[in-house]
């Protein structure tokens, strides 16, 4: 089956989680906060995904099933993650913290949230040097990784490769 690039690109690749893409999710929750899919969607970084997916992922950097006490905190997943995978005693599903107790609401949450705050919140200047590519970007990346997999297996494709990193240039 002959895959043409632009039709790939405008119908999207969905499936496994490239570095790449986490990384610009990371970057991106950095920027738009926990909580944020639609907007992440909306600033056109990660074409391939949906809500669910990120909102998943997201899940997973953290190692918690529960989001609530960081929504709208601009956080590193990453550093989240890492602590809460040296927490000991807490039940866990799938590498994740599961909530063994009640829902937190009210002053409860509002309080953990303000804890998450203190110890996690990146500051405005950090949030403001984070460059996301625009959907442009994001194609022109997506389109150089498939055409690198046709190198490997056509070499016609390979020259057109080579065309256009020059003319990018």
């Amino acid at each position: 089956m002959k895959m043409e690039p632009e039709k790939y690109f405008l119908e999207g690749k969905r499936g496994r989680w490239t570095a790449y893409e986490v990384e610009i999710l990371r970057r991106a929750i950095i920027y738009y906060g926990v909580g944020n899919p639609k907007k992440i969607m909306q600033h056109g970084c990660l074409l391939t995904k949906r809500p669910p997916q990120i909102t998943t992922k997201t899940q997973n950097l953290m190692g918690q099933q529960s989001l609530a006490e960081f929504v709208g905190l601009h956080v590193d997943v990453t550093r989240v993650g890492k602590d809460n995978a040296k927490l000991k005693n807490v039940l866990r599903k799938g590498k994740k913290i599961i909530n063994t107790s009640k829902r937190l609401k009210g002053d409860a949450l509002k309080e953990k949230r303000e804890e998450n705050e203190d110890k996690y919140e990146i500051g405005e200047e950090e949030r403001e040097r984070i460059i996301l590519p625009n959907k442009a970007v994001y194609e022109e990346v997506k389109k150089a990784m498939l055409l690198l997999e046709l190198y490997v297996k056509k070499k016609e494709e390979a020259k057109l490769f080579i065309v256009k990193l020059n003319s990018l240039l």
